[in-house]
């Protein structure tokens, strides 16, 4: 967006304002009092605003993808799987595997894959808060930089929203969203154990075993997924670089084997806070372990933005009355607000995988 000569203007009296220099802070006053500065300042504000977003770590992006869409209404999403149950399972004296490509014998026929196609739906959602900043603030304290924090903040809870959308998938205010996480989904790991080396030996061999349209899903790269009170036990197991096991302890035939880590490399650990943040301390055990977004067709977890809203926006509001040196005329305040649309959501159960830690490995 191309910004105006008045836009220009208004940022540079406001940063000489933010930096103490007497005359661009009287004419700023006098600029709030007489003219629709607080209006031209709005470009400096979006970009107050968006340098803060840009410089939150935004780790939802590390188990799940983005999406968008046109409108706020529930959209279709095609999940697609190609079938090949029709091809011959032997040809010309090879087995066929699927989900490869079978041999063709000279002059006969390609056989034909089909393509099924699930129908789920995305829904994207508005958040957003306003600031009033006071007469007094403005006019007789000359308290500048408070507007400065106050774009810092939208910025901030602007990336803190996308990690917890993303969050809403996997917990909700009652602890596990079952709807997403339960036994149909394939998706809990049997015992519930607490998070072990032996436990993601058996999350990694379950990974295995799970099946999506009747074909094993097949994603090699996963993301352990943990809320701030299990990690530096994740670290621990992570870290190990040797595994002592003992057959037969404290007798004559006592048989000790030395291994590497056998999960070492198989996870990228993810610290998340707003596992408890939503789910609150009834879920200090939990544990996920999701696909790394694009290691598979088809997304599990995803963001869900709305097409030409994809960063937080900011606005100022023009004060109409008849008297602006006076802000509005309900309390003498000049309005500020941040939107932002993101909404997460799950789309599907395969390379997913849940333990509450109340369990036994």
């Amino acid at each position: 967006m191309k910004i105006t000569k008045k836009q220009l203007e208004a940022a540079r009296l406001f940063e000489g304002a933010l930096n103490g220099d007497i005359r661009a802070s009287n004419a700023l006053v006098e600029g709030i009092s007489t003219s629709d500065i607080p209006v031209q300042l709005s470009p400096t504000f979006q970009k107050i605003a968006l340098n803060e977003y840009e410089g939150v770590e935004k780790i939802w992006t590390q188990w799940a993808s983005r999406e968008v869409v046109d409108n706020f209404e529930s959209q279709p999403y095609y999940d697609f799987t190609w079938g090949d149950e029709t091809v011959e399972p032997s040809t010309a004296g090879k087995d066929f595997v699927s989900g490869s490509l079978p041999h063709i014998p000279e002059y006969d026929e390609y056989p034909t894959l089909t393509l099924a196609a699930s129908d789920r739906t995305l829904q994207t959602r508005k958040g957003g808060v306003q600031v009033k900043f006071s007469w007094e603030a403005l006019k007789r304290n000359r308290n500048f930089n408070l507007i400065n924090r106050a774009f810092e903040e939208f910025g901030q809870r602007a990336a803190f929203l996308e990690n917890e959308e993303a969050t809403r998938p996997l917990v909700n205010g009652q602890g596990l969203n079952t709807d997403n996480f339960n036994v149909a989904n394939q998706n809990i790991l049997a015992g519930s154990p607490a998070l072990t080396l032996e436990a993601l030996e058996d999350a990694v061999e379950a990974l295995a075993n799970q099946t999506y349209n009747g074909r094993r899903v097949r994603s090699g790269r996963y993301v352990l997924v943990v809320p701030r009170t299990l990690e530096m036990q994740a670290r621990r197991i992570l870290a190990v670089s040797e595994v002592t096991e003992v057959e037969g302890a404290g007798t004559e035939n006592e048989l000790r084997y030395v291994s590497g880590n056998p999960v070492a490399g198989k996870f990228e650990l993810v610290v998340n806070d707003y596992i408890t943040d939503i789910a609150g301390s009834a879920a200090d055990g939990y544990w996920f372990v999701l696909p790394v977004p694009g290691s598979q067709p088809n997304p599990s977890v995803v963001n869900v933005f709305l097409s030409g809203e994809e960063t937080p926006k900011v606005f100022v509001q023009k004060t109409t009355n008849s008297a602006p040196e006076e802000g509005a005329f309900i309390d003498d305040s000049y309005s500020t607000k941040t939107r932002h649309v993101v909404a997460g959501g799950f789309l599907l159960p395969a390379g997913t995988l849940f333990s509450s830690g109340e369990g036994s490995s």
